[in-house]
């Protein structure tokens, strides 16, 4: 997609200095070759695509130091960015990578009622207290992707992977650092944000105490992305020769 031509908006002077400080600090190379997990080449190629933008256009504001309302829309469009990588990821790993596994087939499973017609013979058993009464039968059927909440998701991959975070000390022990437990929230919280982009659910849950977005929220998104590749990258490093990879 190219942009209409109406005239140059910045001189070059000021426009060359903008891409160098951008473009000198957009920092995503090492994202780049932690996604080597995925096999997915049309879907790796999405999410670079997507982390490059949101890393421009978030060293474009940040170069511009800008405040109130355009600083809220910084955070926004950063944990907006942020949390549809999270969830891409999330449902490759679950239903590309790891379909096959009990974790997976019980995430997916859902609990569904089927109405049933009686013979006529069993009318007087149809109404109790002047209440229709229905008969149905339980039976186990497959959610759609779509169906399954993003909590319930995570949870399975946390059970699949462990994402605790640990840094070595002076000595070589290892001190957690972030728990995967932590990381899961922090992972929920974002998601929880991103559902914010909604203007009316925001007006409406402004009545239930939402805070706004904030810069510290938007890079913590950021922030957390690295160590949740290395995890993933680590488990199918560890067992690679022990796990059928879709």
């Amino acid at each position: 997609m190219k942009r209409k031509e109406f005239g140059v908006a910045f001189k070059c002077k000021i426009k060359n200095y903008i891409l160098k400080y951008v473009k000198g600090h957009l920092t995503i190379e090492n994202y780049e070759q932690l996604l080597g997990f995925i096999d997915n080449r049309e879907l790796k190629e999405e999410i670079i695509k997507e982390l490059y933008s949101i890393r421009y256009i978030y060293k474009v504001l940040e170069g511009l130091s800008v405040k109130d309302e355009l600083l809220i829309m910084e955070a926004k469009i950063q944990i907006l960015s942020y949390s549809s990588i999270y969830e891409a990821i999330v449902d490759y790993l679950l239903f590309e990578k790891f379909l096959d596994t009990d974790e997976v087939k019980n995430l997916r499973e859902k609990i569904t009622y089927k109405h049933i017609s009686l013979p006529k013979y069993c009318d007087r058993c149809k109404k109790h207290d002047d209440k229709d009464i229905l008969f149905m039968y339980k039976k186990l059927e497959d959610k759609e992707q779509r169906e399954i909440k993003f909590k319930n998701k995570l949870n399975s991959l946390f059970n699949i992977i462990d994402f605790n975070i640990y840094k070595v000390d002076e000595k070589g022990n290892k001190i957690l650092k972030i728990s995967s437990d932590s990381l899961k929230k922090e992972l929920e919280e974002f998601y929880d944000y991103r559902n914010m982009i909604h203007i009316y659910k925001k007006l409406r849950d402004n009545q239930k105490g939402y805070k706004e977005y904030t810069l510290e929220l938007a890079k913590n998104a950021f922030w957390r992305l690295k160590p949740f590749l290395e995890k993933i990258n680590e488990y199918f490093e560890r067992n690679e020769n022990d796990i059928k990879l879709r």
